[in-house]
């Protein structure tokens, strides 16, 4: 199974339209089937009905799964390849005394939570004497 295919798929799914999917992954019409096919045979399960070639289709229950899945599985995937990255850089050890710990360090901890920076920070609480 492709990661691409499952990342068709799901784009699939969200617009509804096979031209717009190949349009978005600059990609032919036939290569999106193509991908919708190899995860039908992977699965073994039909994901979707088409009655005519340019008609509406309807995602089955088992092809609902797999797009929920592979939203999970996407998001893993990038979550993933952030952390193998980040695994990369050394950490940052910040020394904090309790008093600014508690005055300051919960805020300045939220924003670099928001922005999602602050996987590699490790923090010490100890009085000044301790932190050398």
């Amino acid at each position: 199974m492709s990661i691409k295919d499952l990342a068709y798929y799901q784009k699939l799914i969200e617009t509804r339209s096979y031209t717009k999917t190949a349009k978005f992954f600059k990609l032919s019409q036939p290569s999106i089937s193509a991908a919708v096919k190899r995860l039908s045979e992977e699965f073994g399960a039909q994901l979707i009905i088409q009655k005519t070639p340019r008609g509406r289709f309807i995602v089955t229950p088992a092809g609902k799964i797999l797009y929920d899945r592979s939203i999970e599985i996407l998001n893993l995937l990038e979550t993933t390849k952030n952390e193998v990255a980040e695994a990369n850089y050394p950490k940052l050890r910040v020394g904090v005394s309790p008093i600014v710990g508690k005055i300051y360090l919960a805020k300045i901890l939220t924003e670099l939570s928001k922005e999602k920076l602050n996987h590699n920070i490790e923090i010490t609480e100890a009085g000044s004497n301790d932190l050398s």
